[in-house]
């Protein structure tokens, strides 16, 4: 079973890392995430150099059909996150 990398684990590495208080660490990757998500909700992209950038895009407004009634329904438009990842996570991920 793949193992998973949780927001806990990674305030531990960046304690580890940094030298710093896990509490500290912690309130350090919160942060982060917070501007992450605030700049995308303002419509901004997040680009991290060598990591990848965030994005949103509008999926726009489209007809579907009721799976359980076979009823048309109509979709509404929506806001998706896109991650593009840069060119030392790709390579990171290869090897």
């Amino acid at each position: 079973m793949k193992q998973k990398l949780t927001k806990t684990d990674l305030a531990a590495a960046v304690a580890l890392a940094c030298d710093l208080p896990k509490e500290l660490a912690s309130r350090a990757v919160d942060t982060a995430i917070n501007s992450i998500a605030h700049a995308l909700s303002q419509g901004e992209d997040v680009r991290l150099t060598g990591f990848g950038t965030f994005s949103t895009r509008t999926r726009p407004q489209r007809s579907a059909r009721n799976p359980q009634t076979g009823q048309p329904i109509v979709v509404p438009e929506s806001r998706l996150v896109r991650f593009v990842p840069g060119s030392v996570l790709r390579e990171a991920v290869k090897q």
